[in-house]
């Protein structure tokens, strides 16, 4: 590109460089003509080459071996994109996941939005639609279906799925053929044990490694794939094996014997650090081989005897994990025994694999040898199964209490690495009706999921957590599991059902039990708050702050100020807002909770920036978008730089401005979030008018206006109508944005927002003026100064020279104006 801030602007295209160092690369790539014609292309490019990076796909230390015209056929698929869905059929053991991930890094160049691999919850076929969301790292939303948000996500991209172990999974078929119909672009190839005879489906199944017989040549046997692979796995212990052509007769022996199963191979290939291949082969069962699932049983069972008591037993705990355990954990579930000298003894064996998650050492076992270990069991199944489910209960328990603490970057991420793990320990304590652990489990889990957007199986797990304490008959539970309960259905937007639960815990709790009272009145609150009900909203959170202070909750008193402190600001009440919002800020600094102390900074910062402080906003939203950021919160990110955005635009820098919110934007359409997405399109509308692109503006804020309705987002909406009214008014069209005005006051008129209403009514008045209704603009006008006075808001002065210049008689008409109540004046006006 002959440009010298090629590798900068690279890290730019790849969206690798923090806000600060992408502002000035946005602004060159503006100006500079050697770049501004070519930026596009290089994002291009840069996501092309960087999909399998982008992928997040499990690797692999061991060559891939053979399989050269399956990959080769995979691959011509994928490129002439004859079908958009593959479902690959094999035994336990062949090598279908291997193939499947060898194609995706192969072939990522030919989907350059991406690659994921999505690894099916083993034991649940309800929630794929949650394992694609978790691969992908989309933060499902409140009130949207989980299959919308993903049709949304990929609407758009060419990209790749590889969905393992599909099984008899028909919700996850079911899923991915309602994904395909509404992405044209999307592939996925599918691995499974039998086919799921899904009609546009294609069907490619996958034999063993092919092995030929003893009496061939001896270079056709060193070609085959099976002893090709054999001895790539020995050759790491046993370096000149192969050289002699009776080597090549022991191994192709082996693969034989192995079925040509890679797994088996394998097995039969690790022992190669403590024997020779020839003793291998004379120690292994002798029994004709019959099939290949009858191989690779074989190959396990002969494996498995050889290990010692103490190996074996150590096997056997490992086998009760769910996908993923780390060493510590294993030592927990199974007592004192040697564990780490036993994990690296199996590692070696090639009966667990060692990964690394985070940093961290993670071991995991593949699905053949596990079903295989699982059956060997016995009379210990149940205590083992019991163990796991405690461990994982107080595992749950603890980072639960981290969750909001300086900890929670570091909890999130490892009650995400063992949420399969968890998930089990939960359904079997319910399947065994434990009722203490399921319900621990319940109250435990409920945080995190919220958080991490699991809104459905909350609520699902919670029912249970409640049905758990009723048999227990531990009536504090039940109110527990129901006050969980309502703050999970408030995300999702079933506040009728939430205010019910709150209300009957509210009628029957004791007058002393405090704490209790104080998170009813919390959750009421947050009911009305989410619904734009602001006084009603105050009304229960000042009762919270009363409550949660008798109760000494310092948490509790720190999350009601930021609650208070937000309400404030919405209604214009800036002094009490600032103060109620830091006061809270100095509990959630000795709390440590990032993402609270996020949001605070953010409502600061807006009050500042609604304050024309814009310098000070500045500091508090890149204070906010750091927390964010290193909480990977990718809506809060958002947020930060939709607010970014608006410093810049009041500071005049189009281009900076113009960068945050294309950012935030993109970052919003990805994970589904209407609400935040439909309050950035305003901001960025608002942009367009700055700009005096009046026609982008106007599409921008139909958008908005669409967009947060559909989520019953009055205030957003209203907002949206205003900025569209202002965008008539530009153009002379002043009956029109009359009408739109009134639009946005009857919105506004169900949150009881007093101070927003007056500010439209204030709007509305001015517009009447310009279109020389002079008395109905008068009796606006003056009930607005009116309020603005006794609100003492600063927009009183401004009222009271609009007044004067339509010949208002000024006192008079404020003192006529006392006797008419706001919601008089706003019946009147809409009538």
């Amino acid at each position: 590109m002959n440009c010298p801030e090629m590798e900068t602007i690279a890290g730019y295209a790849e969206d690798a460089l923090d806000l600060e160092d992408a502002l000035p690369v946005a602004t060159h790539l503006k100006l500079c003509p050697v770049c501004s014609s070519d930026a596009e292309d290089m994002r291009g490019f840069v996501r092309q080459h960087v999909a399998q990076v982008l992928a997040s796909m499990p690797g692999y230390i061991s060559p891939f071996v053979g399989r050269e015209e399956t990959l080769e056929e995979l691959g011509k698929m994928l490129a002439a994109g004859e079908n958009q869905s593959f479902e690959l059929c094999a035994p336990p053991g062949i090598g279908k996941t291997r193939l499947t991930l060898e194609t995706a890094v192969e072939r990522s160049y030919l989907v350059p939005d991406g690659v994921w691999y999505v690894p099916l919850s083993e034991g649940d076929s309800t929630s794929p639609a949650g394992d694609i969301a978790r691969a992908i790292d989309l933060p499902l939303q409140a009130k949207i279906s989980p299959i919308k948000q993903l049709r949304e996500f990929f609407s758009d991209k060419r990209a790749l799925l590889v969905v393992d172990d599909l099984e008899s999974n028909m919700p996850a078929v079911e899923l991915l053929s309602e994904l395909q119909s509404h992405s044209p672009e999307l592939i996925s190839i599918m691995t499974s044990r039998e086919s799921s005879r899904d009609s546009d489906r294609r069907i490619l199944t996958l034999d063993p490694l092919r092995t030929v017989p003893s009496q061939n040549r001896i270079e056709l046997l060193r070609e085959s794939e099976s002893v090709r692979m054999f001895l790539g796995h020995v050759r790491r212990f046993q370096p000149n094996f192969g050289q002699e052509d009776e080597d090549i007769f022991t191994a192709a022996a082996l693969c034989r014997k192995a079925g040509g199963v890679p797994l088996a191979i394998e097995l039969a290939a690790a022992r190669g650090r403590e024997m020779s291949p020839s003793e291998i082969l004379s120690r292994i069962d002798s029994s004709a081989v019959t099939s290949p699932e009858h191989s690779l049983r074989n190959m396990m069972a002969w494996s498995v005897q050889l290990l010692t008591p103490e190996q074996k037993q150590i096997l056997i705990n490992c086998s009760v994990f769910v996908e993923g355990f780390s060493g510590e954990q294993t030592e927990n579930i199974g007592g004192t025994l040697n564990t780490a000298a036993a994990l690296e003894s199996l590692t070696e064996k090639a009966l667990i694999l060692r990964g690394n998650a985070s940093g961290a050492v993670r071991y995991q076992m593949l699905r053949p040898i596990r079903e295989f270990v699982r059956q060997q069991r016995g009379h210990e199944e149940l205590e083992l199964q019991r163990k796991h489910s405690l461990y994982f209960m107080n595992f749950a328990n603890v980072r639960t209490e981290q969750v909001t603490g300086p900890r929670q970057v570091e909890a999130i991420r490892e009650l995400s690495t063992d949420l399969p793990n968890l998930r089990a320990g939960m359904e079997w304590a319910e399947q065994h009706r434990e009722y203490e652990i399921t319900s621990t489990y319940g109250i435990a889990l409920h945080r995190f999921m919220v958080l991490q957007g699991l809104w459905q199986e909350c609520e699902d797990r919670l029912r249970q957590t409640e049905s758990a304490f009723r048999f227990s008959n531990d009536v504090r539970g039940v109110e527990r599991a129901q006050i969980a309960l309502a703050r999970t259905l408030m995300f999702k937007g079933e506040y009728e059902e939430a205010d019910s639960l709150l209300s009957t815990i509210s009628e029957h709790v004791h007058s002393e039990d405090m704490q209790l009272l104080a998170e009813v009145r919390q959750g009421l609150g947050n009911s009305a708050q989410l619904r734009g009900l602001y006084p009603e909203a105050e009304r229960h959170i000042e009762e919270a702050l009363k409550y949660f202070e008798l109760a000494a909750d310092r948490f509790g008193v720190a999350d009601s100020k930021h609650n208070l402190g937000w309400l404030a600001w919405m209604q214009g009440d800036y002094p009490s807002a600032e103060q109620l919002l830091n006061e809270s800020l100095i509990l959630q600094r000795e709390r440590g909770d990032r993402y609270r102390l996020g949001t605070t900074l953010a409502c600061l910062g807006n009050i500042a920036y609604e304050q024309n402080r814009l310098e000070e906003a500045r500091l508090f939203f890149s204070d906010s978008l750091q927390l964010r950021q290193e909480l990977n919160d990718v809506r809060g990110i958002a947020s930060a730089m939709n607010n970014m955005g608006m410093v810049w635009m009041k500071l005049g820098d189009f281009t900076r401005a113009d960068y945050c919110y294309e950012r935030a934007i993109s970052r919003l359409e990805n994970i589904g979030d209407r609400r935040t997405l439909g309050q950035t399109i305003d901001q960025y509308g608002e942009l367009a008018l700055a700009k005096n692109d009046i026609e982008q503006a106007r599409a921008l804020f139909v958008r908005s206006k669409d967009l947060l309705l559909s989520v019953e987002n009055r205030h957003g909406a209203a907002t949206a109508l205003t900025h569209l009214s202002i965008v008539e008014e530009r153009q002379d069209n002043l009956a029109e944005a009359i009408a739109l005005q009134k639009q946005s006051l009857q919105v506004l008129q169900e949150t009881h927002s007093t101070s927003d209403i007056v500010h439209s009514l204030y709007r509305l008045g001015t517009l009447f003026a310009r279109n020389g209704e002079t008395e109905q603009a008068i009796t606006i006008l003056s009930a607005v100064y009116a309020h603005l006075r006794t609100l003492n808001l600063p927009d009183a002065e401004s009222c009271a020279d609009e007044l004067k210049k339509i010949g208002a008689a000024l006192e008079s008409s404020a003192d006529a104006s006392n006797t008419i109540s706001l919601d008089e004046i706003v019946t009147s006006v809409l009538l």
